[in-house]
């Protein structure tokens, strides 16, 4: 029972990791919060491959 707690702790941790560093790189914190949660490792290391989204720049 303990293990369960243990669990939704860290998944909850994760979440928030995975929001502050989608929300750095232009991406949604909200999506990337309930993926960290629900994957937990396996995102945060997607996280740190993926690239920093930059919006376009329009040439006249």
């Amino acid at each position: 029972m303990e293990t369960y707690g243990i669990f939704v702790i860290v998944a909850i941790l994760c979440g928030i990791v995975s929001a502050a560093i989608a929300n750095s790189k232009g991406r949604s914190p909200v999506l990337w919060f309930f993926l960290g949660a629900l994957f937990n490792v396996f995102i945060l290391v997607g996280m740190g491959l993926l690239f920093t989204r930059k919006t376009a720049t329009v040439r006249r």
